[in-house]
């Protein structure tokens, strides 16, 4: 999750299983400066790649170290 005013209307469970593996949310900024990366000149020979910014949660869901509810 992102700690932006939009993230108090999220239910406070799904918040949490969001932030872990990390054990916190992200600030605007970690989710913004992968983009200025992206567009600069540094990156630029990366193409159709993705980049995922979740602070290691799709790892942790592909390597079943998180478990949903239910």
């Amino acid at each position: 999750s992102t700690n932006t005013a939009m993230a108090a209307e999220f239910p406070d469970e799904g918040v949490e299983f969001m932030n872990r593996p990390i054990g916190r949310g992200s600030a605007p900024e970690e989710q913004g400066w992968p983009v200025v990366f992206l567009g600069s000149a540094a990156a630029s020979y990366i193409n159709g790649a993705n980049l995922v910014v979740d602070g290691g949660h799709s790892a942790a869901r592909t390597l079943k170290m998180l478990e949903t509810a239910g």
